[in-house]
């Protein structure tokens, strides 16, 4: 009888901690909390411009773009999207475009 208890409250415990996870299931996967994107050039990026796009489903889509230094001859170069992780912001990572964004490329993070 013992063990039947034991059982039955080893299963509901189980049950509990199912419906929990489910019922916060977006937080735990999505843990950064989502906040407006700042303005590139108040994080250092003087090139920069925030942009934001709505596209034909509804999904709104916003972040920096930062057009290159020294453009190429001819008008056109590559782009380069980022999208980052899911811990980050897009603030956190400004550095680290001042730093590496190619001069001949544009660059597109989304948030």
């Amino acid at each position: 009888m013992l063990m039947l208890k034991l059982a039955v409250t080893v299963a509901l415990a189980y049950a509990l901690l199912v419906v929990l996870a489910w019922a916060f299931q977006e937080r735990l996967a999505f843990p950064a909390r989502r906040a407006r994107v700042p303005d590139p050039r108040a994080a250092g990026l003087d090139r920069g411009e925030r942009i934001e796009l709505l596209l034909e489903d509804r999904t709104r889509l916003a972040g920096w773009f930062i057009p290159p230094a020294a453009p190429p001859t001819g008008g056109r170069g590559p782009g380069l999207v980022w999208f980052y992780g899911n811990g980050e912001t897009i603030a956190t990572i400004a550095p680290i475009l001042r730093e590496l964004a190619p001069p001949h490329a544009a660059l597109l993070v989304l948030d």
